[in-house]
C-alpha cells in the first residue's frame, strides 16, 4: 500500500489542489488529510482518508476501509 500523507490548517478535506496534483498517481493509492496541522491526539478520527479510483478520489467511510480490499 502506498500513500501521501499531509496535513491543513483547519478542517481535513481533499481540496482542488490535492485531487489536480496528488505526490501518488496510481489507482488504489491512498490520501490521509490531518487536521489542524496534526497538533493534538494522533489519530485517524477527524483525518479525511481517500483511495484513488479510475475515476478520481473516492473518501472511505473510515480508516478500517484502506485496509480492506
Amino acid at each position: 500500500m502506498k500513500a501521501q500523507v499531509h496535513t491543513h490548517p483547519g478542517d481535513a478535506y481533499h481540496s482542488a489542489t490535492d485531487d489536480r496534483w496528488p505526490i501518488v498517481s496510481q489507482a488504489g493509492f491512498l490520501s490521509i488529510v490531518v487536521p489542524f496541522f496534526a497538533a493534538g491526539l494522533a489519530t485517524f478520527d477527524a483525518a479525511w482518508i481517500g483511495r484513488l479510483e479510475k475515476d478520481g478520489w473516492a473518501e472511505l467511510k473510515s480508516a478500517a476501509e484502506a485496509f480492506t480490499a
